[in-house]
């Protein structure tokens, strides 16, 4: 991390850690590593996006990639109570790319160096529109899983009626046991109440495959249990997007059982 120092988007050398150039005018809130190399149409949307983000929030950026192209596209910064930071990267990791042998070989890729970032403590978080196994890699090599959980979820929220709704995991895992699903429900049940002001969020199960999967024989065999009150289950049924697109009811009486298997035990692992 050494050979490339974090330069603030204004020019001249990056000031050191703690000194009045570093800190002051600028009082700041969250800081988040973006990946500007890794989606499809990058840098533009990144730099769009980056610049759109500092004018509204009081937010630093650490752009993460081409240096000499981002440090061009930024041009001026504009007035806003946030700030950009560009930290060059020489590497990219591209949508064909095999993720997690891409993660371990192209140490100076600009996903790899923003959760490098986040793991030295000098970002909050990370944010990449690109390779999305790749992402998942990042997240399980560096960042590590949570104490417990078994398998990382990717999350979306996608709108509903007056609300937004949800949904973990859509797409990191391709097959899940029952117990897994119980975890994903905890994650989004915790993020509807901290982040969307849900006070009682309620879960269903959303499968786009067999839904008796969900209720195979491995689940009695784990040895993870979620507190009966973590989560408020739908009790109507499973819903299965089948081969049209179209949400269809599936077997009010296993969503039940699903329901209960996740929900009976107590705390014991």
């Amino acid at each position: 991390m050494g050979k490339n120092p974090t330069v603030p988007s204004n020019g001249g050398p990056a000031p050191s850690r703690g000194s009045p150039e570093s800190n002051a005018p600028f009082a700041r809130g969250a800081r988040i590593a973006l990946d500007a190399m890794g989606g499809d149409h990058a840098p533009a949307p990144e730099v769009e996006g980056a610049l759109a983000a500092i004018r509204e929030r009081p937010i630093e950026v650490v752009l993460v990639g081409d240096e000499p192209l981002l440090r061009q596209m930024i041009g001026a910064p504009p007035a806003g109570p946030g700030r950009i930071v560009v930290r060059h990267a020489s590497q990219v990791i591209g949508m064909d790319d095999q993720p997690a042998a891409a993660f371990k070989t192209k140490k100076d890729s600009s996903m790899r160096v923003c959760f490098n970032l986040a793991a030295a403590g000098e970002a909050d978080a990370v944010v990449s529109a690109g390779n999305s196994g790749a992402m998942l890699a990042g997240g399980l090599f560096v960042m590590k899983r949570i104490a417990g959980l078994e398998r990382p979820g990717i999350m979306t929220l996608s709108p509903a009626p007056g609300r937004q709704c949800v949904a973990i995991d859509v797409g990191a895992n391709t097959e899940v046991r029952p117990v897994q699903l119980a975890q994903f429900a905890v994650l989004g049940s915790v993020y509807a109440r901290l982040m969307l002001g849900c006070a009682r969020p309620r879960v269903g199960v959303l499968s786009n495959g067999d839904a008796q999967a969900l209720l195979h024989a491995e689940e009695s065999s784990s040895n993870f249990r979620i507190p009966a009150a973590a989560v408020e289950f739908v009790n109507d049924g499973v819903f299965l997007v089948d081969g049209d697109g179209i949400v269809r009811l599936w077997n009010p009486a296993a969503a039940n059982t699903f329901r209960v298997k996740a929900t009976k035990a107590i705390g014991r692992r």
